[in-house]
């Protein structure tokens, strides 16, 4: 999560170094902890052709990059987790995105690891890319038990959040702040539609949950929506000049912002049937 508190001092940075995609998943889980995980992955035009460009870069032999790839696709079954496998996957197109649909399933949501940054989605063979750089290691992850009713506890793995992490960005200089103010300007048309989202759905009846955002048999992880932010001018130039002082501040600027849902606890527990 530390990559989600610090997109409100950044501002964009995230979405820059995880090429301006829309990511979301939505995982279900049923009583006896199987399940299914569907994802849906799309690419703004403009970032596909900015990412083509950079790989032209390394010379001739240089791989394009396609936002629908069946290997690539297959390749994140393991991502996931041990036991996770693709069942269907399809491409997507819309007006100014494209990228891809996929279901997988899996057996035991004890070995499920869900990320919470897209970066991995990126190609590695860029020329300004590390591979490893940026890749995350870790995410939400499970602990499930059977019964009636069923047991689960969802873990955030959240990073420390400490001003000194944000201290370089206290005292800006005038010529650092107009090339922020730049490249803000130039990622919000890109950002404008982009939305990232991690929901649980329980194929059952919730009894009880400490979980922040509940709607009926579904649990919002995570759920960003850009396009109602650019909306609120007033709110957006609040968003941009932020700089929180300790964790709980961050998680009260953040939970005000229409359009943004992020779960801050460390872990939540589910009660089911």
């Amino acid at each position: 999560m530390k990559n989600l508190l610090n997109i409100s001092i950044l501002a964009v940075l995230l979405f820059v170094s995880s090429g301006c995609i829309e990511f979301n998943l939505k995982v279900k889980v049923d009583s006896n902890g199987s399940g299914t995980i569907t994802e849906e992955v799309l690419f703004s035009q403009k970032m596909v052709t900015m990412i083509n460009s950079l790989a032209a870069m390394g010379g001739e032999d240089a791989e394009k990059f396609e936002p629908f790839n069946m290997n690539d696709i297959a390749d994140r079954a393991t991502e996931f987790g041990e036991g996770v496998e693709l069942i269907k996957a399809e491409k997507l197109t819309r007006k100014t995105q494209s990228g891809y649909s996929a279901v997988y399933s899996f057996k035991d949501i004890n070995k499920l690891v869900l990320q919470d940054d897209p970066s991995s989605l990126m190609p590695d063979n860029l020329p300004t890319n590390d591979p490893d750089e940026g890749k995350v290691t870790d995410g939400f992850t499970f602990e499930f038990k059977k019964g009636n009713p069923a047991k689960m506890v969802i873990s955030m793995n959240q990073d420390e959040f400490t001003l000194e992490e944000n201290s370089e960005f206290e005292d800006e200089s005038e010529s650092q702040g107009e090339e922020n103010e730049m490249m803000f300007q130039q990622m919000k048309d890109m950002m404008k539609d982009m939305r990232t989202s991690i929901i649980l759905e329980i194929d059952g009846k919730i009894l009880e949950t400490t979980a922040t955002h509940v709607k009926g048999n579904k649990i919002t992880l995570i759920d960003l929506d850009f396009g109602k932010l650019f909306d609120m001018p007033e709110k957006l130039e609040d968003f941009k000049k932020f700089k929180p002082k300790s964790f709980e501040e961050a998680k009260k600027f953040l939970s005000g912002i229409p359009g943004f849902k992020i779960e801050f606890n460390d872990e939540i527990s589910v009660k089911f049937r």
